[in-house]
């Protein structure tokens, strides 16, 4: 296994489990700040908002230059993650939350790139099964690394701030 190979298989299920530990930790940002349902409802979508006009475009633009979507959506997702970290408004939050959403197409997007280009014939179904391994790590990883910032804290801008960091 190739170590850029490697680095994306990594940098997927760690970037899923910033996801899924972000995306709850969001709603409770929220709610420290005394929104209700609608506003947690409204900025959770807000993370797909981006995502859903620009995943053709960048997987073409990734199909066609290799392009190098892997570095940036980690910087776009790293970027996004310490924004909401100091969002205070809802509409900051919304938008940050938006960035994240792009980030982490950008750079599934080059993960799955890496691993199609850098894999033998032989072994992409291996590679691939890998990648679907770490997705789903991060899966479980996100939400008990949240519990265990968070603990028993009541929703607050103190606790959120520091399960984003």
């Amino acid at each position: 296994m190739t170590r850029r190979l490697l680095f994306a298989l990594l940098a997927l299920g760690i970037a899923q489990a910033a996801v899924y530990l972000v995306r709850p930790t969001t709603s409770y940002r929220l709610l420290a700040y005394g929104e209700g349902a609608r506003e947690v409802g409204l900025v959770a979508a807000a993370f797909a908002l981006l995502p859903i006009f620009l995943a053709i475009p960048l997987g073409r633009l990734s199909d066609r230059r290799a392009a190098p979507l892997l570095g940036i959506g980690c910087a776009v997702q790293t970027v996004g993650c310490l924004l909401l970290a100091t969002a205070t408004t809802t509409p900051a939050i919304a938008a940050t939350s938006a960035v994240i959403g792009l980030g982490h197409l950008a750079l599934a997007l080059g993960a799955q790139d890496v691993v199609a280009r850098e894999s033998d014939h032989a072994r992409h179904d291996h590679h691939f099964g890998l990648l679907t391994a770490g997705v789903s790590l991060g899966q479980l990883a996100g939400p008990l690394l949240a519990a265990l910032i968070l603990g028993d804290a009541v929703p607050s801008a103190g606790a959120t701030t520091r399960a984003l960091l």
